[in-house]
């Protein structure tokens, strides 16, 4: 539930009920709904900050940078600036433009019908960052999206792992190979999950680790999650 105060977002309400089915009834959601404005009115008074083209004091709050429509700068936490500006400094920009992959990614979000959309960085270092571009509606306002917030974030494991497998290559069956062997199970269990022989596996796994160039299993997710 996004806390509107102001036609400004100070955050989300997100709640998970500790029961047996995990579900809200309708009168519970219909009460969390109403409360949230009054959740969102105690925060923005409190806070009293507002996003504009300045950065904002709080080191504590996420990384994210705001667009508006025109995929112009109207907003940014300190942190999220910095990865702006690193951004900027990789791809030779000027400090007043705007990187093409988060222009691409803010205007995808224009024209889905999805909550959310999200891409995965690789760096100059090799260092790996997940960009996730959100919509920013206030409820008062018309369906269509006003500003876009995007949030710079450390990858999951699974995205490092998949990011790392797409990189060198490996096969759709040498990466269910791979997720097998990190679950942990034997030769003999991933040939009767993937229906195929134990030769077949074992040919898939030479074929992994000489694309990873590693030689013993122990030795797999380490080479898929370090900085490349």
């Amino acid at each position: 539930i996004a806390l509107i105060y102001q036609d400004i977002c100070w955050g989300f309400l997100t709640l998970f009920k500790a029961t047996d089915d995990g579900f809200f009834t309708k009168a519970e959601a219909d009460l969390l709904t109403y409360i949230a404005p009054f959740i969102a009115a105690y925060l923005g008074k409190s806070t009293q900050f507002q996003l504009t083209n300045q950065p904002l004091e709080n080191q504590e709050l996420a990384s994210f940078i705001m667009l508006n429509k025109q995929l112009e700068l109207v907003g940014y936490t300190q942190s999220g600036e910095s990865w702006l500006h690193r951004l900027q400094v990789e791809l030779q920009l000027p400090s007043n433009q705007i990187p093409i992959p988060l222009q691409n990614l803010a205007t995808r979000l224009f024209f889905s019908k999805e909550p959310s959309e999200k891409l995965l960085l690789s760096l100059d270092d090799g260092e790996l960052v997940s960009v996730v571009a959100s919509r920013y509606v206030t409820p008062l306002d018309s369906p269509k999206i006003q500003q876009v917030s995007i949030t710079f974030q450390e990858p999951s494991l699974s995205e490092k792992i998949n990011y790392q497998m797409l990189q060198k290559q490996l096969t759709a069956q040498e990466q269910k190979v791979v997720g097998y062997i990190l679950s942990g199970l034997s030769n003999k269990l991933i040939a009767s999950e993937l229906a195929i022989s134990v030769y077949t596996v074992q040919d898939h796994i030479k074929s992994i680790f000489t694309k990873l160039a590693i030689n013993r299993r122990n030795e797999l997710l380490p080479q898929l999650i370090q900085k490349k």
